[in-house]
């Protein structure tokens, strides 16, 4: 019974990494999956970036995450600045 339970060793060890393989495969697709999903909802190539630094301070702070999205139906508006040129004004 020993020398039986010693030959079936490896075999398991194979079976034991061909499914630890498959899991690691499978949390892959699905991680991918659901970006792609993500990019075809938003529009977005992006569609979830993080702050990485301060430059966005008060209204983001290091570390935030962002949900982008590219929408259509809604228009890209300039705020109008006296004595500015519209093409270098802040976009609202």
């Amino acid at each position: 019974m020993g020398i039986l339970h010693r030959q079936n060793k490896p075999r398991l060890r194979c079976t034991m990494l061909y499914y630890q393989v498959l899991n690691f495969a499978m949390i892959v697709s699905s991680a991918l999956m659901i970006w792609k999903g993500l990019i075809v909802i938003t529009g977005s190539e992006s569609p979830i970036v993080v702050v990485l630094s301060g430059s966005m301070e008060p209204a983001f702070h290091r570390g935030d995450l962002l949900f982008l999205t590219n929408f259509h139906d809604d228009p890209i508006r300039i705020k109008s600045s006296l004595g500015c040129d519209p093409l270098l004004s802040p976009v609202q």
